[in-house]
């Protein structure tokens, strides 16, 4: 089976004219980085008091965080922030 091109099937490649050309208008535009303007925003240095309330609750260490992870558990946070000293 061959590929066959938008100009055979007589329809326009244009962007917006199709889900391809909707999703490349998308991906041409300027990327906003707005996932990260709460961190942006931080002035303290991450500790283990830092990360242990980020994971119970990121909103309330960072207001506008999207993280989708909530740990509620204080002896996983425990265990999580371990871990990660354990990394260095």
């Amino acid at each position: 089976m061959r590929h066959v091109s938008f100009a055979e099937r007589g329809r326009s490649a244009a962007p917006g004219t199709s889900v391809g050309g909707r999703l490349w208008a998308q991906a041409r535009k300027p990327c906003r980085l707005s996932l990260f303007v709460g961190y942006a925003a931080t002035d303290f240095v991450w500790d283990e008091e830092h990360l242990d309330t980020y994971l119970a609750d990121p909103q309330a260490l960072i207001p506008g965080a999207i993280m989708l992870y909530k740990q509620k558990s204080s002896s996983v946070r425990k265990a999580i922030i371990s871990f990660l000293k354990e990394q260095k």
